[in-house]
């Protein structure tokens, strides 16, 4: 199989050699002469063969390859035949191109050939693969993807010393896909020289389309259908109007209504064409559109428009009634009917179509719930009756849903839209009203007495809807507006409804002035709190003390002091002074003191003290 392959590609180049010049799809490029002159060695190849060919060389790292001339200077490689020399000079002639000019290294930098115009087959020739030198040559579409690959090692069939290796590539199909070839080439050691001639590329598809003779018939009227009649010198031809369903060898579609076709034509090979072609039609032979509106509401108000290939000089009827040039026909009950358009050449179409009956809709009370206390709980249920088909309801020109229900509403003013299947619409306006409010009349409060939690609040309230509930603090609801046993301090009322609309109050228990404690005797010497003469309030009861001042039996004064107050410590009287001791005994005293609400007292006794 690859002896086969060779020789194709041999055959391939040998065919075109010496030659520049577009031969049987072919393009052939040997470089003996370039854009009509003998070339002369180091020239650098890139774009001469572009204008003619659509092909381009140049090298991977930016430069381009120069032609080489056989023999003395070694400017591409070096066999025993002589620099640059083949064992055939006949095969490469003169010239052929190599990448630098120079025989060094081991490598040299990717040459890349591009076409302007994709082929299917390309082939050429690579001189004096030997040594462990190796190429690999590549065909790219026009998106660099790799297409086919071909690697040649030294001491493959047609490889060494000065002989003419060929590579090359033949894709099936009938359009070419190669846009680019690339070689590459390496040895492990010595000195590496690219020589390369006789490129060929061709392509092997053809215009099948270019000598078709294409004749359509179009309409006339509805007894004379449309024609597509394909010919063509090429009787080997199939054609197919159906997507490739079908083919036959006549060319001939008959029958054929209004529209676009698409025409398959197909060589023996497989490769294909698209043909485009349109029947049109003489008059308004077809009706292309129908849009009816059917009835809606009960009403006779149904309608329809016609589109006919024509839109000048045509008459438009119904049932063999009402002609008109106008296209619509509006104001028409529910019922079957014909439709007949007769255009300026006497070709008429005719099309039957119904329009529907439809039903009334009437709108109900709706069921609406007041909003609560601001809450946005309000509700309106939409009742209606009638109409056709499924029902859509908008509040407030917001989205059509199919829910009559709309909840979450605050007080205020609402418009109702109603729209069924034929778009009969009703409109309704509703009013979302608000519940009344609490309002708390009166609070009530009595004092405790002293430590005895004994205080109460009651309070009356109106408004609201329905049963009201009082909350003292976070307590339980309770029907009854009234709480006791309560101690001195502030309360949070709540007031609530049966809807839980809700009034927040705040009551105050006032602190009860309580009497004081005066003890009768007090001992000094003794550790503990009855070792001086001090009186004593409820806790937390704040006392100033204005004045206060102890007496002997004779009524002569011996202490006082003046402006403390009641837990200050250091002022109270100790049965001394300074360095003097009282002996036992009775004392009098007089204590002015001022309450926390401003009120004063004047408090006179005895205490004994005792030693």
């Amino acid at each position: 199989m690859r002896q086969l392959y060779i020789s194709f590609i041999f055959i391939l180049f040998h065919a075109c050699v010496y030659s520049q010049e577009i031969e049987n799809t072919c393009i052939s490029i040997n470089f003996e002469s370039i854009l009509g002159e003998t070339p002369s060695s180091g020239i650098e190849i890139h774009d001469q063969f572009f204008e003619e060919a659509g092909i381009t060389f140049q090298l991977e790292n930016g430069s381009f390859p120069v032609i080489a001339t056989r023999g003395l200077p070694t400017e591409a490689y070096f066999s025993s035949f002589g620099p640059d020399e083949a064992n055939d000079p006949s095969i490469i002639g003169d010239y052929l191109l190599t990448d630098d000019g120079l025989l060094n290294g081991t490598d040299f930098s990717t040459l890349i050939v591009s076409l302007e115009n994709p082929v299917d087959s390309v082939s050429g020739v690579i001189l004096d693969i030997d040594s462990d030198e190796s190429f690999i040559v590549n065909a790219l579409d026009e998106n660099d993807n790799v297409l086919m690959t071909q690697v040649i090692e030294a001491g493959d069939e047609l490889t060494g010393d000065g002989i003419a290796t060929p590579w090359g590539f033949n894709l099936d199909g009938c359009e070419g896909s190669i846009y680019t070839i690339t070689f590459d080439g390496t040895r492990s050691s010595g000195d590496f020289g690219l020589g390369m001639d006789n490129f060929v590329f061709c392509f092997s598809g053809i215009d099948l389309i270019e000598d078709l003779d294409v004749n359509v018939t179009d309409i006339l009227c509805q007894d004379n259908p449309g024609a597509i009649a394909i010919t063509s010198n090429n009787p080997d031809l199939m054609y197919s109007i159906d997507d490739g369903e079908n083919f036959n060898d006549t060319g001939l579609f008959e029958n054929l209504s209004l529209g676009e076709y698409e025409i398959i034509v197909q060589d023996p090979s497989g490769c294909i064409a698209i043909l485009n072609e349109e029947v049109a039609a003489d008059g308004p032979t077809v009706i292309e559109e129908l849009i009816i509106n059917h009835t809606s509401c009960g009403l006779e108000n149904g309608s329809f428009e016609v589109f006919a290939t024509q839109d000048q000089g045509v008459i438009y009827f119904i049932d063999a009634f009402s002609f008109q040039s106008q296209n619509s026909f509006e104001d028409l009950p529910a019922g079957n009917y014909t439709i007949t358009v007769i255009g300026p050449s006497g070709c008429s179409a005719s099309q039957e179509f119904e329009i529907l009956d439809s039903e009334p809709l009437f709108l109900e009370d709706p069921v609406l719930e007041d909003d609560a206390c601001q809450k946005t709980i309000g509700s309106i249920e939409v009742n209606t009756n009638g109409g056709t088909g499924d029902l859509s309801y908008s509040l407030n020109d917001g989205a059509f849903q199919s829910s009559p229900f709309f909840d979450s509403l605050v007080m205020g003013q609402y418009t109702l839209e109603i729209q069924d299947e034929r778009f009969c619409t009703l409109l309704d306006t509703v009013q979302i009203n608000d519940t009344p409010g609490i309002a708390i009349d009166e609070i009530q409060t009595t004092e405790t007495i002293c430590d005895l939690p004994i205080g109460t609040i009651a309070l009356s309230a109106s408004g609201g809807t329905g049963a009201l509930n009082y909350q003292l603090e976070n307590g339980d609801l309770n029907s009854i507006a009234f709480f006791e046993f309560l101690s001195e301090g502030e309360y949070n009322l709540t007031v609530v409804d049966e809807l839980g609309c809700r009034q927040d109050t705040v009551a105050r228990i006032d602190i009860p002035i309580c009497p004081l404690y005066i003890p009768n005797v007090f001992t000094p010497e003794v550790e503990g709190e009855n070792n001086e003469f001090r009186i004593y309030a409820r806790e937390s009861q704040e006392v100033a003390i204005i004045s206060y001042q102890l007496y002997d039996r004779w009524g002569s004064r011996i202490y006082s002091a003046s402006n403390f107050g009641i837990y200050d410590n250091g002022f109270w009287w100790t049965g001394n002074d300074d360095s003097y001791e009282y002996s036992s005994g009775v004392y009098v005293y007089r204590i002015e003191v001022e309450y926390f609400d401003g009120s004063q007292e004047v408090l006179v006794g005895d205490i004994t003290l005792v030693r």
